[in-house]
């Protein structure tokens, strides 16, 4: 893997925090890649049980022999639900699995996950649950661990994906997203993931794209 800097590090498996530039080189090597939505408790549990962060945002990782051969065998059958939850139960300790998200950015979380198709303004974000904007995006940042604004684009890309997905388009689904075009909508798909959207939408690759 190489990071922003330019530095690289070999690992068998790692947990990468939300937001954090890297690229993932493995040549003639399978990759299994697991994204988590970064307001479920499964992300906010193993981002904090890692201390993810800034400054620290991959952390090396061990799995057991069984998924290690599971995951080997992704590109016969994909990757399903059974696996990705072995994977999530494999990374959480049990005590640390409740973790409580500030009410306010509970809040902002369900504005954003609603009006998917719009940008809601800072300031109006701020409003409804009566801080500043600044201090919302302090707070925001603190709790969920990306910038507001950018988990507001991660929205947009979801809905849009799944909806393209759902109706075998691309441009339905940027539309739906509130992006411009499906070239718009591409261009920052790849940008935050790497791979092409239509690779997905017309299963050019093993990808099982899971949404709950």
């Amino acid at each position: 893997m190489i990071d922003k800097n330019g530095l690289s590090e070999t690992f068998e498996a790692v947990v990468i925090a939300a937001n954090a530039d890297h690229r993932l080189v493995a040549p003639d090597t399978i990759i299994a890649t697991l994204f988590l939505d970064i307001q479920s408790n499964p992300y906010q549990t193993i981002s904090k049980q890692y201390g993810l962060c800034e400054s620290k945002p991959f952390k090396s990782l061990s799995f057991s022999k069984e998924l290690i051969i599971e995951l080997g065998n992704i590109q016969f059958k994909g990757i399903f639900k059974e696996s990705a939850k072995k994977i999530i139960d494999e990374l959480i300790i049990p005590s640390s699995s409740n973790i409580r998200i500030d009410p306010r950015v509970r809040e902002v979380l369900r504005q954003l996950n609603t009006c998917i198709d719009s940008q809601i303004p800072l300031s109006e974000l701020a409003q409804s649950v009566h801080i500043s904007p600044s201090r919302l995006a302090h707070l925001f940042k603190e709790e969920v661990g990306t910038p507001i604004r950018r988990y507001s684009l991660w929205c947009r890309i979801r809905s849009a994906m799944e909806f393209a997905v759902k109706q075998c388009s691309l441009t339905d689904g940027a539309h739906h997203g509130g992006f411009t075009d499906s070239a718009h909508f591409s261009k920052v798909f790849k940008q935050m993931y790497g791979i092409s959207p239509s690779k997905i939408v017309n299963r050019q690759i093993p990808v099982t794209v899971i949404f709950q």
